[in-house]
């Protein structure tokens, strides 16, 4: 019996090809043996529930992480205990100078903007009543100069309504820095 749990434990042979897995938020100990068990990654759950209570392992953090099959508990511990990876960035350049047309097309573009990413929704959100810029005049819809341009890293969580809000965030804050309302004020002008 006891070679038998040994053997999941520390299974023979060398690990196998890499894998990359979801730890979902939230997941017990229990929760991921049970997981990298179904991934083929441990052994046995059970075995593991019984190991990580006896060694003191966990809690994990959630995330994405790399494990290779037919690891030891050990070896998949290590991997957990170093943490997820960090989120994969993608730099979106916005040159200066695009039309807000020539912006969404940039966007929805898989080689220049952001392969996931849809024209209609970054349109949307451009369009949304509920990003504006606090420089912009009430009764002005239009978004023509309010898409700060810059180049951005965005991560795999960041979505086109994110985006665009944080295109006009980085306008009013430049903005902001410059003085803009005291600038215009002097001038006899609006900021905008």
């Amino acid at each position: 019996g006891w070679f038998w749990v040994q053997d999941k434990i520390d299974p023979p042979g060398e690990p196998g090809a890499e894998l990359e897995l979801e730890i979902p938020e939230g997941s017990t100990t229990e929760d991921i043996g049970a997981l990298l068990e179904d991934e083929g990654v441990i052994a046995s759950s059970t075995i593991w529930n019984y190991w990580t209570r006896l060694t003191d392992a966990g809690p994990f953090q959630a995330g994405f992480f790399v494990f290779r099959e037919n690891s030891s508990f050990d070896e998949a511990a290590d991997v957990l205990d170093a943490g997820p990876r960090p989120p994969e960035l993608q730099r979106v350049t916005i040159p200066e100078g695009l039309t807000v047309t020539e912006i969404v097309t940039r966007l929805a573009d898989a080689e220049l903007g952001v392969e996931r990413w849809d024209a209609a929704a970054v349109q949307a959100a451009i369009d949304s009543p509920d990003i504006r810029s606090q420089f912009q005049p009430p009764e002005q819809t239009s978004m023509e100069g309010m898409l700060f341009p810059d180049t951005y890293e965005i991560d795999d969580e960041t979505d086109e309504a994110t985006f665009v809000r944080r295109l006009v965030g980085q306008l009013d804050q430049n903005l902001l820095d410059l003085g803009v309302e005291q600038k215009a004020a002097e001038l006899g002008v609006t900021p905008y």
